[in-house]
């Protein structure tokens, strides 16, 4: 008996090593008749929720975008794309100027996901623009630090990663910069 658990627990160890590098957001299944691609989405039981968050994801217009956000939000409170729609919801409101509302979302889509360089960038830069400085800069480290660990995610083209990488650290550097020099600038001599 412990020799089949120590086997299993080894095959576990080696399975989890080799999926270390696996995109979480796409799997591939062979069948007769080729590859047939799945999504994470197609994980999602309820059709009404996964309908919802499919016109969300396809939402332009930045209106649109936060109306929906809020909607899937009150609708799927349970659901395991809400740090997905906060965030949409976060970004559309950026793009509306409701900085305040930004935040909030932000601040929501980051307490299910903090590790997401891609949210962290932008509210950085709204958070230096409100004057929360302190809050910037934390936002700011966290994005250098995630884009230093993390690959990129499954949803940008390898070849462009590269260069939004070095955009998303510019931008958190200007951000650190700015607040370093408005502290200097300010601060009782």
């Amino acid at each position: 008996m412990k020799g089949s658990v120590l086997g299993k627990l080894v095959l576990g160890l080696a399975l989890a090593g080799l999926s270390r590098g696996q995109a979480i957001d796409t799997v591939l299944f062979r069948e007769s008749s080729g590859t047939k691609r799945f999504t994470i989405i197609d994980q999602v039981a309820d059709p009404q929720e996964r309908r919802a968050f499919l016109k969300l994801y396809g939402a332009h217009e930045p209106p649109k975008r936060r109306k929906l956000a809020e909607e899937f939000v009150a609708r799927h409170p349970q659901s395991w794309l809400l740090a997905q729609a906060y965030e949409i919801g976060a970004k559309a409101c950026i793009d509306l100027d409701d900085y305040a509302t930004a935040l909030q979302l932000g601040a929501q889509s980051l307490r299910l996901f903090p590790e997401n360089p891609l949210l962290l960038v932008p509210l950085a830069n709204i958070q230096a623009q409100v004057k929360q400085a302190h809050a910037a800069q934390e936002s700011a480290r966290a994005a250098l630090e995630y884009l230093d660990q993390s690959d990129r995610p499954a949803a940008i083209a390898a070849a462009k990663w590269p260069g939004i990488q070095a955009e998303l650290k510019a931008s958190s550097y200007f951000v650190l910069g700015r607040e370093s020099t408005m502290w200097v600038a300010f601060s009782p001599s």
